[in-house]
């Protein structure tokens, strides 16, 4: 059996190796490990450089103007899966653009996550204050499809603030765990685990 102070040490020693290697990529004898690409955030700040032009934007537009920017920039992210989907039913692309503005918003307001989307659009363009973050585009994609066919949603207090201001959701959002397990006794329904990833 080792001695308590012999196996207290040994273990320090592993952990201080662990460290090294994980969290500086380096092994024992100094050799640096190869971690693979860095992650490309280029996206990410592009969506919250956009963001940053939508802040507040309701004082540079009329209401109308401003509802079809939020239309044309929806539709404008689902063009290519659009053109995807009228090629797998054989739509001509004729066709669907004979419906017009007015169908094709008809179209998007069909769309339970694309109805969530232009709501915090709509949210970012109300309030100069807010503040973009590098995560955003990641918060977006999954809350949007989130909040429309989960029963609870945890997210961060400023989306959550935001989601809650006249959005109708399936989901009851909140910014705090600890309201879980009241919402989950008071809904007395099964609930899908917002955590599980979300079928767009």
């Amino acid at each position: 059996m080792i001695p308590e102070a012999q196996r207290k040490a040994f273990e320090s020693q592993i952990l201080a190796l662990v460290e090294l290697s994980v969290l500086g990529a380096t092994l024992p004898d100094g050799e640096h490990l190869d971690t693979g690409p860095l992650t490309d955030l280029t996206a990410d700040r592009r969506f919250k450089s956009g963001l940053a032009e939508w802040r507040g934007a309701a004082a540079r537009y009329a209401p109308l103007e401003l509802e079809r920017r939020i239309y044309a920039t929806t539709f404008a992210d689902m063009y290519d899966f659009f053109r995807v989907g009228l090629e797998k039913y054989n739509v001509p692309i004729e066709d669907f653009a004979s419906l017009g503005e007015p169908g094709w918003c008809r179209i998007l307001d069909d769309m339970p996550s694309r109805r969530a989307e232009m709501h915090l659009r709509r949210e970012w363009a109300k309030n100069a204050r807010l503040t973009p973050k590098d995560s955003d585009l990641n918060d977006w994609v999954y809350l949007e499809v989130a909040v429309m066919h989960c029963d609870v949603v945890v997210t961060e207090k400023q989306t959550a603030d935001l989601m809650r201001r006249g959005l109708v959701t399936r989901a009851a959002v909140v910014a705090n765990l600890d309201d879980v397990p009241r919402l989950l006794v008071c809904e007395k329904r099964p609930t899908t685990a917002a955590a599980a990833m979300p079928l767009p």
